[in-house]
């Protein structure tokens, strides 16, 4: 199968639309030519009433009317309403395919790609062609007499074929679990739910079913076209590196491993450095701390070594995982990178265009200004599938966490009773439906909005990272573009290993007490004093900020350090220090630092280190 990737709006059709000629010259598809918005009314009956002179003449078709049931549809018709239209319609099944025209003039080449595949093939099917000038849509069918000679042909073929297609393009309502995908450019988007008992199984299901349709376009590159070659020939420098090119060096042509589009003349290195992580991301927000324990107890099915699905894990601990993979699908925790709760990041965003764009498409309301705000859910009083059949929003009491102790403010439940109301919901089911949906686009929204920032500023993608740090000293080397090396020496790699100090690890229980002159149990007799509680913050950040060692570490000769005071050496010469020094801890300093004492050895404690105390 070869799925071709689209820019997917809110796709419907429209008035009469001219064909390309590299698909109208093929004689396969007829065009209605109408007045009205109903070309995908037209474009079935011709379909199922195929006349032989003059097919595109729209009055041929309009004594079949009666034979379609549009009530409460509206025409033009979008592809998300289609399944609206079989359901009305139950003889009759709709698949939906696009076209994208590429290549120069002389070497033009025709994709074909799906844009909505039935859910079940019926007794009258039909597949219909979608194609847009930018503002106006249009439907046609392909010839049937094509199409029923490729059914006998095909057989079993075709059956298979149908099988792996199904479902990967229709957005479908209701569910417990609860994705989005923005490709590259937005040029594909999905929203899937599920309401299953087994519904982990049947996410990951879908996500290794979205990662096989996605591997080919990491290899797809697309013919370059005149303007390419043009500025291919003429670049003096890497559109990479942004060094110029020495006379007679190579050049090498640089595509986007994800659309195949060509991006511009580089050096050879620079492009093999260049290349694009066959990773796809999944993110959750909050991953280590909720949605992967799930995810684990599921995904064991899925590992199968042979076929490269092995299940590799980068561990915090044996419960919490900053990421874990399974084949090419990487599972990564936006709380590493914006460490707020949903609820404040949405608060602060101004913008939400996928909220706007996509819940309409899904739910069929248009003002979402009222989901712009994290909504309220009662986990635990969500304790069973019966309870999706209620038909009331529960009381405020029953948004209870048992888990804090803590309930929902009055504000709160009123904002839940008006999604309930405005959104037209039910049931539960329905309310549970608009909560993950808002959850998840809120959440696909402010990320989008945080990688835009970033690629802004850095030219980096967060998504190609694992947390925040790992993309902030990326940032800090291309942003310096200071080049670090590696030491290659044992001996100075374990000579910085045994010198390594901090990291304490304790339980704190602070108590401190205070005889403060504005409390009732102040002592006159006693020395007043307050209680200040200081912190300092970003620690790592402000270190790595300083004056750092980066390259050129030699061992120096032992009559160079005759008569060297390392107390003089300032901290931001050029040409510094690692000294190996014996330390003594005065016994006058105990007791002040007993608490946090300086230069802690990171090393296993045992039982007989233990003071007797």
């Amino acid at each position: 199968m070869v799925l071709q990737m689209v820019k997917y709006g809110l796709l419907k059709g429209n008035s009469y639309l001219q064909l390309h000629p590299s698909i109208a010259d093929k004689k396969a598809i007829i065009n209605v030519k109408k007045k009205d918005d109903h070309c995908f009314k037209w474009a079935i009956l011709s379909a199922f009433h195929p006349v032989e002179i003059h097919p595109e003449r729209v009055n041929n078709y309009k004594p079949f009317e009666e034979e379609l049931n549009f009530s409460g549809l509206t025409l033009p018709m979008k592809i998300n309403n289609i399944s609206q239209f079989e359901e009305q319609n139950p003889s009759i099944s709709v698949s939906v395919i696009g076209y994208e025209v590429r290549g120069p003039r002389k070497k033009r080449k025709v994709d074909l790609f799906l844009l909505r595949m039935m859910e079940e093939k019926k007794e009258h099917h039909v597949t219909l062609l979608h194609w847009s000038d930018g503002n106006t849509g249009h439907y046609a069918p392909t010839e049937r007499r094509r199409e029923e000679e490729e059914e006998e042909r095909g057989g079993k073929r075709e059956k298979e074929k149908e099988e792996e297609t199904r479902g990967s393009t229709p957005m479908e309502r209701g569910g417990g679990s609860r994705w989005k995908r923005i490709s590259n450019e937005e040029r594909w988007k999905k929203i899937k739910m599920k309401r299953l008992e087994k519904v982990v199984d049947c996410f990951l299901k879908s996500l290794l079913k979205l990662e096989k349709d996605l591997l080919p376009f990491l290899y797809d590159n697309k013919p370059m076209t005149d303007f390419d070659e043009e500025q291919h020939e003429s670049a003096t420098h890497c559109s990479i590196c942004k060094k110029p090119f020495r006379e007679g060096e190579k050049k090498v042509r640089d595509h986007d491993h994800a659309t195949g589009e060509y991006r511009g003349a580089a050096h050879n290195f620079c492009n093999l450095q260049f290349r694009r992580q066959k990773v796809i991301p999944v993110f959750f927000h909050n991953l280590r701390g909720y949605d992967a324990h799930f995810i684990k107890r599921g995904i064991h099915k899925h590992v199968n070594k042979r076929k490269r699905k092995g299940l590799e894990v980068i561990p915090t601990n044996t419960e919490k995982y900053i990421s874990f993979s399974l084949g090419h699908l990487r599972f990564l925790d936006s709380n590493q990178f914006m460490p707020f709760p949903l609820e404040k990041l949405a608060d602060n965003s101004s913008t939400y265009p996928i909220l706007e764009e996509l819940f309409p498409e899904v739910w069929g309301v248009r003002d979402v200004n009222l989901l712009k705000k994290k909504g309220m859910y009662p986990y635990d009083y969500m304790d069973s599938f019966e309870r999706f059949q209620e038909d009331a929003l529960p009381p405020k009491e029953a948004f209870l966490s048992l888990l804090t102790d803590e309930g929902v403010k009055d504000e709160d439940y009123v904002h839940a009773q008006n999604v309930w109301r405005e959104m037209g919901c039910q049931t539960l089911r329905d309310y549970h439906d608009v909560y993950l949906l808002t959850d998840v686009m809120l959440l696909a929204d402010v990320f989008e909005q945080f990688r835009d920032k970033c690629y802004e500023v850095y030219g980096l993608d967060a998504a190609h990272y694992y947390t925040s740090p790992g993309l902030a000293w990326d940032a800090a080397l291309k942003y310096t573009e200071v080049k670090l090396y590696s030491i290659a020496d044992i001996d100075q790699h374990m000579f910085l290993e045994r010198g390594m100090r901090g990291g304490i690890s304790m339980i704190t229980h602070r108590h401190a007490k205070a005889n403060n002159s504005y409390l009732p149990d102040y002592h006159f007799s006693q020395l007043t004093s307050f209680i200040m509680f200081l912190d300092a913050n970003n620690l790592y950040g402000w270190a790595m900020s300083q004056s750092l060692l980066v390259r050129e570490f030699e061992w120096v000769p032992e009559e160079d350090l005759m008569g060297l005071n390392i107390t003089q050496v300032a901290d931001d010469v050029s040409e510094g220090y690692i000294p190996e020094v014996d330390l003594e801890y005065p016994k006058e300093l105990h007791d002040l630092h007993n608490d946090y004492p300086l230069a802690s050895e990171n090393v296993v404690i045992t039982p007989d280190m233990l003071s007797s105390y």
